[in-house]
């Protein structure tokens, strides 16, 4: 398994129309690296490592109340070991203010 950090998180919100949907469109964006650069599988040409990364906040009581999923197509490409990744997703209005108050600050 190859070690990373992950490093430059940066987000955005999107505010949605609230007559189609309460809430907002949220884009996180992270680099990450990888301390040895991906290697080449002979058979299929892609790097042999797969990749997953989850986010994850806590609040002050240590209860997961954001996560963020990141999969293997995100891998650097072969020979690099670094990748800028991002995900937008939608989030209710309760759902924005509780990572608003815990996660955005």
């Amino acid at each position: 398994m190859k070690r990373f950090t992950i490093t430059d998180v940066d987000w955005k919100e999107f505010p949605m129309h609230p007559e189609k949907f309460d809430g907002y469109q949220l884009s996180l964006k992270c680099k990450v690296v990888f301390e040895e650069p991906i290697e080449r599988n002979e058979g299929y040409g892609y790097g042999d490592d797969k990749f997953c990364l989850t986010l994850i906040a806590l609040d002050d009581e240590g209860f997961a109340i954001f996560e963020v999923e990141f999969w293997d197509y995100s891998l650097p490409a072969i020979g690099k070991t670094s990748r800028v990744i991002s995900k937008r997703f939608s989030c209710e209005q309760e759902e924005y203010d509780l990572i608003h108050s815990w996660v955005l600050k």
